[in-house]
């Protein structure tokens, strides 16, 4: 259980102490959320707060190695990346549905990561088709919390503050 709490304490210092150095790179960049009629802020906001918490997440994995963290690593890069090129371009949310989500999903399945408890509810766990309705369940709960995060991102800190209280 201490194990958790440090990993946790890393975590969420880390992101802190990375905040104001992303926010900087955003400003110089040009990655700002410009005030446009449907938005709240009166200001250019910086992007890339997730990259702090990307990186803090990062720091955790090269501490505590196993097979899990590097796909949970894998999956949140490829993430990672499509949401960076989303902050600059605007990509389709078809494509981030359809094929970024179900592509890190797949990397953590790989690795062995996948719920069995609902499969298990309806057929026995030795039954073959526990195994396939485990992964169908991991792959449809991965794609829609990051879709539901993904449609949370459009608010500021909205995201990052939900993604703190459900981690807690």
């Amino acid at each position: 259980m201490w194990l958790d709490g440090l990993t946790l304490l890393i975590a969420f210092f880390g992101t802190v102490a990375l905040v104001p150095p992303v926010r900087h790179l955003a400003r110089h960049t040009g990655m700002l959320d410009k005030p446009a009629a449907r938005k709240l802020h009166l200001n250019p906001t910086p992007l890339l707060g997730g990259l702090a918490i990307y990186m803090a997440a990062v720091s955790v994995v090269f501490v505590f190695l196993d097979r899990q963290a590097w796909a949970v690593l894998a999956g949140g890069t490829l993430l990672l990346v499509v949401g960076f090129i989303d902050d600059a371009v605007s990509l389709p949310a078809k494509f981030k549905l359809f094929v970024a989500t179900p592509a890190a999903a797949l990397l953590l399945i790989e690795s062995g990561v996948r719920t069995v408890y609902p499969a298990n509810l309806l057929v026995s766990p030795d039954n073959w088709l526990s195994g396939w309705l485990g992964l169908a369940v991991t792959l449809g709960w991965i794609v829609g919390i990051t879709a539901a995060f993904s449609i949370l991102d459009h608010m500021d800190g909205l995201c990052a503050g939900v993604a703190t209280i459900a981690s807690a």
